[in-house]
């Protein structure tokens, strides 16, 4: 089993009530019941940023019960932790209880096709020890520990369960397992600390659209196509009409740059540089066929999605990290629309790669 927690600078969060138990019923009868120890639990660097930690239960063998809870205390409120409560074994008991102080709002979503057999939220409480500090503008003495403070604060709980979960099983041609699997996930869209206004953190997709275009790894890398134009000028004069000359400027930028097999949106580095390197992720491929379509005077958009890998895209979550994926859009004539991705040769112009179909 594997438990993420997230740390940054000084903050980490932290695992504790760590238990589990191993049921085992014999041939007679009797259940043996064997615990969990402290030598089964180890740790994994998985980024700069999560540690995960991991434990095996003891004694697992085929007709075995395994039972487990732990207590995750976070000071990540715009990361929330998410709770999967199907996995590839049976599940008689799956449950998730959040305590959150009610100074912080979530957008909370249920997704899978099983149903919810407890869904409970009450008020509680909880005492918060605030540390003080001097401010920036407080000379020598700026940023030193003055002391701290106590604040008790009301809290929102909740609590979920699913009961007798089916094993998850893949099936072939399927997306990833989390478009199925029943899963709580959760959105922070708002704080009011105590004697302040509320602040809405909410984005719209409008927004987002505009932060993305002004993003020097996005928008800003595709409008700097000066560098393409000794190539794209003379397809322009060979292919007066809009759909092939896009078809001629793919088939371009196919054959200068081969796609790496990474999947992302944003640019790892200048556009000129993966031209001149003739290799680059999904983005840089893409972006850069975006920055030649615009050199041939085509009027097109970039368009982020998800691949079948990393799952469905959610409406009601505004959130970039759902995406990982960008291809051109080109408008032609009588306001027909043509798709393009250069990094699979073999495809047609106007063809995704089967990976893009989620």
């Amino acid at each position: 089993m594997e438990v993420p927690l997230y740390h940054r600078d000084e903050r980490a969060e932290k695992l504790s009530r760590l238990q589990g138990f191993t049921y085992l019923r014999a041939a007679d009868g009797t259940i043996t019941k064997t615990k969990l120890e402290a030598s089964n639990t180890f740790e994994e660097k998985r980024t700069n940023n999560l540690l995960v930690r991991k434990f095996t239960l003891p004694n697992v063998q085929e007709g075995a019960v395994i039972e487990y809870s732990y207590l995750v205390t976070s000071t990540f409120f715009d990361n929330y932790q998410d709770w999967t409560f199907q996995r590839e074994i049976p599940t008689r008991w799956s449950e998730y209880r959040t305590s959150i102080p009610q100074v912080y709002y979530y957008k909370i979503l249920y997704r899978g096709y099983l149903p919810l057999a407890t869904n409970e939220s009450s008020v509680g409480s909880v005492s918060l020890l605030l540390s003080n500090r001097l401010g920036d503008n407080a000379g020598p003495g700026a940023g030193m520990d003055v002391g701290t403070s106590g604040l008790q604060m009301s809290t929102e709980q909740h609590r979920w369960v699913v009961r007798n979960a089916p094993a998850f099983r893949e099936e072939p041609y399927s997306t990833t397992p989390r478009d199925y699997l029943a899963h709580m996930a959760f959105e922070l869209v708002g704080i009011q600390m105590p004697n302040e206004k509320y602040r809405d953190l909410t984005d719209s997709w409008t927004k987002k659209n505009k932060v993305l275009l002004e993003s020097e790894e996005f928008g800003k890398a595709f409008t700097n196509s000066k560098f393409l134009a000794a190539e794209v000028q003379p397809l322009v004069a060979k292919y007066p009409e809009p759909a092939p000359r896009a078809a001629a400027v793919r088939e371009l930028v196919l054959k200068a740059v081969k796609y790496d097999g990474t999947n992302r949106y944003w640019a790892t580095g200048s556009l000129k540089h993966s031209y001149e390197l003739h290799r680059g992720t999904a983005a840089d491929v893409n972006l850069l066929l975006i920055a030649a379509l615009r050199e041939a005077g085509l009027p097109v958009e970039p368009v982020l999605l998800s691949t079948r890998s990393h799952g469905a895209v959610s409406q009601e979550f505004t959130l970039l990290e759902q995406f990982n994926y960008v291809v051109a859009l080109v408008t032609l004539p009588d306001n027909k629309e043509l798709l393009l991705d250069a990094t699979e040769p073999l495809l047609p112009a106007g063809t995704l790669p089967t990976r893009c179909l989620n």
